[in-house]
């Protein structure tokens, strides 16, 4: 049983691994196609988290490409920090009736990092992603 689990672990360490070679593919086409590929291979190997992941992935890779296409590379933590921002606007403006109050209470809210993120773009001293 430990060598069955061990050996099905390897295999999704080496599958995670080769994943990573997706961000060095130029041209959507060789990324769809490697992804492709990559997908028939974890099929075979029947490990569902792995199997949820591509199926997430696959839902939204038009996404993904737009997101590659436009050259933006912002730093996944400061958008998580605006998602929680939002959520927390969201939760306190429980007891909001109007959707646009809710909506003019979250924008305020992101206002200032936004322009700050802003200034650091226009300025040039410093990529907010790196």
């Amino acid at each position: 049983m430990s060598l069955k689990a061990s050996r099905r672990l390897n295999q999704g360490h080496l599958l995670k691994e080769e994943f990573g070679q997706l961000r060095t593919c130029e041209r959507e086409g060789l990324a769809r196609r490697f992804f492709e590929n990559w997908f028939a291979v974890l099929k075979r190997q029947g490990l569902k988290p792995y199997r949820k992941i591509a199926d997430m992935i696959d839902r939204h890779w038009d996404g993904i490409v737009v997101y590659r296409k436009s050259g933006s590379n912002i730093a996944l933590g400061f958008v998580e920090g605006m998602n929680n921002k939002i959520r927390v606007q969201k939760r306190l403006g429980d007891g909001l009736c109007d959707e646009e109050d809710r909506c003019l209470n979250v924008l305020t809210c992101l206002l200032d990092p936004i322009q700050q993120l802003a200034e650091i773009v226009r300025s040039g001293k410093r990529r907010p992603w790196k």
